[in-house]
């Protein structure tokens, strides 16, 4: 398991103790493996309309040695990802995603 592989999984215990209705973490590996890469869906979270990653400086202090970039979604901006309405950045592939 590389380093990213491991800090995702850590993540997403911690994101879904933070947030109890999350319903689904996306973990979409890099092939430099130099930032940690999640997708995140929450009935907490209002639709937007949008997939915008929020991008998070590495904070070695907490654990996490390396950049995160996490899309926070609805459940309805996620039912149009998944049927190619609403798009996911360049490099993100949901072919390649692990749910983790």
């Amino acid at each position: 398991m590389s380093q990213a592989d491991s800090i995702a999984r850590k993540l997403a215990v911690a994101h879904r103790e933070a947030d109890p209705l999350t319903s689904r973490i996306l973990y979409f590996p890099t092939a430099q493996a130099r930032e940690v890469r999640l997708l995140e869906v929450s009935s907490e979270l209002p639709p937007l309309g949008e997939a915008l990653p929020y991008h998070y400086n590495e904070a070695p202090e907490h654990g996490v040695p390396l950049p995160v970039s996490l899309i926070l979604l609805a459940e309805e901006d996620w039912q149009q990802v998944q049927s190619g309405v609403l798009p996911l950045p360049d490099g993100w592939d949901l072919t390649m995603a692990e749910a983790i």
